[in-house]
């Protein structure tokens, strides 16, 4: 599988995490500060990994691994319900893997295609 392939596949299960974040409060029982950092991070890492998906930068990626980090720390911090933080950590968790590949993918794309351009 190709760079900007496997780019793809990690932006694509990204935005499907970031919905689940978004949408979870719909199933999940919160505490009022989780599920509003839930909708809200899970958002924003919904439209990155839609934006990764239609950009060669790594912004995407990075946006996404530090709201990753930060679904986890709302978790522990405003969690209160054993689920939805177990929920929220382990989302976080693997955003912050899949944005990591993603990032990883899309800089390797980019330095390939950029010392074949300059071959030329």
């Amino acid at each position: 599988m190709s760079d900007e392939a496997q780019a793809r596949l990690a932006s694509l299960l990204a935005a499907l995490v970031g919905l689940y974040i978004a949408l979870s409060p719909i199933w999940t029982t919160m505490s009022t500060g989780v599920m509003v950092s839930a909708i809200a991070t899970g958002s924003v890492i919904t439209l990155a990994s839609i934006w990764q998906l239609f950009t060669k930068s790594t912004l995407p990626s990075w946006i996404n691994g530090l709201a990753s980090i930060w679904l986890v720390i709302a978790a522990l911090v405003f969690g209160s319900y054993t689920f939805s933080v177990w929920s929220q950590i382990v989302a976080g968790v693997a955003v912050f893997l899949l944005a990591s590949w993603d990032g990883s993918e899309i800089a390797h794309y980019n330095e390939r295609n950029e010392h074949a351009s300059s071959l030329t």
